[in-house]
């Protein structure tokens, strides 16, 4: 996951044209993309891959690109009741952060020393607690 600076967020000030869905969310895109734990964050970077992230405007509106035609923009909702998100593209990154975040909180939020990575010989990236045979998939 790459995290792009406030200066190179996309220049608007509304949600994308682009955007063919519209839902709520629980999910905090501020603690998963800017805090959190440092094992989320492993997590989502390597169960999303070519995940982009960037924050923009007064709300911290949090933008999510994957550079081949998938976004998402996930914003408060004024209702108060989480975050709307408005996504488009093939991909639905936003639902695949939740679901790297549900992985990792359905293993116990293992931190950092207790994951790994193997990579196969095709590229695959395997991310797994504990120990290799235990793979972590959404």
């Amino acid at each position: 996951m790459r995290h792009v600076k406030r200066s190179d967020a996309p220049r608007t000030t509304g949600h994308t044209a682009e955007a063919t869905s519209e839902r709520t969310s629980r999910l905090d895109p501020r603690v998963v993309l800017l805090g959190g734990d440092p094992g989320m964050r492993l997590v989502v970077g390597t169960l999303v891959p070519d995940l982009h992230s960037s924050v923009a405007g007064p709300d911290a509106t949090v933008w999510l690109l994957d550079g081949r035609g998938s976004q998402a923009v996930v914003g408060p909702d004024p209702s108060g009741a989480g975050v709307v998100v408005r996504h488009g593209g093939p991909r639905d990154l936003w639902a695949e952060v939740e679901a790297a975040v549900a992985a990792w909180t359905g293993v116990g939020r293992p931190g950092p020393s207790r994951l790994g990575v193997t990579v196969g010989t095709d590229g695959r990236h395997d991310l797994w607690v504990d120990r290799p045979d235990n793979v972590l998939a959404p």
